[in-house]
């Protein structure tokens, strides 16, 4: 479910930190999918591979924001190809990574999460696995065309940015490309070293043995990823502006309202957790430390200030007076100790 609607959420929104930042959401939902069906190698395997071409993203996307003047809505991007060939480069590589291009880095982890999900934890969530996948595919292959593709639709000069920010997307764009090699499953000619190198220390399902299935579910979640983008490049190419339109006055206005509004979870969020522990805070602040704690505390302190007051009166610096308590005091004693 988290991989599904985080998905879900990315595929309307214009921030392009915030698709990025639902896509790891949804890419964490994976990984906890996998240890959901005991397939816990897969879910570390997931996990390297999404740290490079993740950190791909979203430092190519700073270095678009950068270049654009920090501008991040992507309905005023587009055209930046031409402008900022390495960046752009390096983003396509971490797009087709992520979406599960066959020979990058997301698509061995994914494809094993997938076949091991199928394998032990049912039909049902493979599937929302699969459609998640064709999901991910859709709106990071939208978010590229809208930022690198079409008509420019900025005002000023844009430019590469330095080697500051572009060389580090190189080593990554090359890690997106050659970390899931770790990882190549057998019914592709590897071994999963990975796999093998993990087993001392997690103990899984085991691996099926049916290639047949896993080349079957592999095809079908690769044609679904290819028809994904295929479809998001032949709407976004140009730009979102009729795309946006028909879909906001149109029979999926309510769902695309869901999705751009994030299902109210922010809102929820406040009204169940943020709004109440406020509520909380300000009434032990009020009450609990400044009434009962500092009253206590300064309470005391007043009260040794008023002892401290009376018996200093009769601290007059006259020895007969002193010599008096004094003999006060051990006819006081004796007596107790008599008695």
């Amino acid at each position: 479910l988290t991989a599904l609607v985080a998905a879900t959420i990315a595929i309307t929104q214009n921030d392009i930190k915030k698709v990025l930042a639902y896509s790891t959401v949804s890419q964490l939902g994976y990984m906890v999918m996998a240890c959901g069906v005991g397939a816990f190698g897969a879910g570390v395997f997931h996990l390297m591979t999404h740290a490079c071409f993740k950190a791909l993203l979203f430092l190519g996307a700073g270095s678009v924001i950068v270049a654009l003047h920090h501008q991040q809505d992507l309905s005023k991007m587009g055209g930046l190809w031409s402008r900022m060939r390495i960046t752009a480069g390096c983003f396509l590589v971490g797009v087709l990574a992520i979406a599960g291009v066959p020979g990058l880095a997301g698509f061995f982890s994914k494809d094993e999460i997938l076949f091991l999900t199928y394998s032990h934890g049912g039909i049902l969530l493979w599937a929302i696995a699969a459609f998640t996948a064709l999901l991910t595919a859709f709106y990071m292959t939208r978010l590229f065309c809208l930022a690198f593709l079409g008509k420019p639709r900025f005002t000023g000069k844009v430019q590469e940015t330095s080697a500051v920010m572009w060389l580090p997307l190189v080593v990554l764009a090359l890690l997106s490309v050659t970390s899931g090699w770790l990882g190549i499953p057998e019914v592709l000619g590897g071994n999963n070293m990975l796999h093998h190198y993990l087993e001392p220390v997690l103990v899984g399902v085991a691996h099926p043995d049916s290639h047949t299935l896993e080349l079957i579910l592999m095809s079908v979640t690769t044609g679904l990823m290819f028809l994904a983008m295929f479809i998001a490049y032949y709407l976004y190419r140009n730009g979102h502006g009729i795309i946006t339109l028909a879909l906001t006055a149109g029979i999926f206005n309510p769902l695309y309202k869901l999705s751009f509004h994030r299902y109210w979870l922010d809102e929820l969020y406040a009204s169940l957790f943020v709004k109440p522990s406020h509520r909380l805070s300000i009434f032990v602040h009020k009450i609990i430390d400044v009434k009962i704690i500092d009253g206590l505390i300064n309470g005391i302190g007043q009260g040794l200030v008023a002892i401290a007051t009376t018996t200093s009166n009769s601290m007059t610096g006259n020895v007969h007076r002193h010599a008096l308590v004094f003999l006060l005091g051990l006819a006081s004693a004796a007596l107790l100790l008599f008695f």
